[in-house]
């Protein structure tokens, strides 16, 4: 395990793109601390995602501590809420997943541009799946793999102070 410590807060995109340039394997896993999965659930990531032949990242389904299915994958902001799970039993192919877990190929990351940095938090994730599909790449959710999220606490529940952030951040 390496660490890798800023004198300041870069934020999510820079901060996932700086420590992918550590990366020396085929694949990258992206994780926020608010979010935890197994060593199994991680190696079925990597077989659904070379069964795929147009995969351009992978994520698992989430659940709380209660065992509940929370929100991982579905619409983007512009086409729908972020609240409703989809329920699944296998894998499905969404408009965007949650950056608390993602695991797509390190590669394909660098190609498509890495996470946008001028988005210091929120929506980065969404940019990156945009820019995925729009390489003409899948982004699938699978139930096969787990993960347990906490959702953590700093959350923007203000529905006006979202779209702002979402237009002018």
């Amino acid at each position: 395990e390496q660490y890798i410590l800023s004198d300041k807060n870069l934020g999510y995109s820079k901060g996932h793109n700086i420590a992918s340039e550590y990366v020396k394997t085929k694949f990258l896993l992206i994780m926020n601390a608010d979010c935890f999965i197994e060593k199994k659930d991680i190696l079925i990531l990597m077989k659904k995602y070379e069964s795929y032949q147009d995969c351009g990242l992978i994520a698992p389904t989430s659940f709380n501590y209660e065992g509940q299915i929370t929100y991982n994958g579905g619409l983007l902001p512009e086409f729908g809420d972020k609240k409703i799970p989809i329920n699944l039993d296998g894998d499905i192919c969404v408009q965007s997943v949650l950056g608390s877990c993602m695991f797509l190929n390190y590669l394909e990351f660098q190609k498509i541009g890495k996470f946008d940095e001028n988005m210091f938090l929120f929506f980065s994730d969404d940019y990156l799946c945009k820019k995925i599909k729009e390489s003409s790449k899948s982004v699938i959710q699978t139930y096969d793999a787990k993960c347990l999220h906490m959702h953590g606490i700093s959350k923007v529940k203000n529905i006006y102070k979202k779209t702002f952030l979402l237009n002018y951040y």
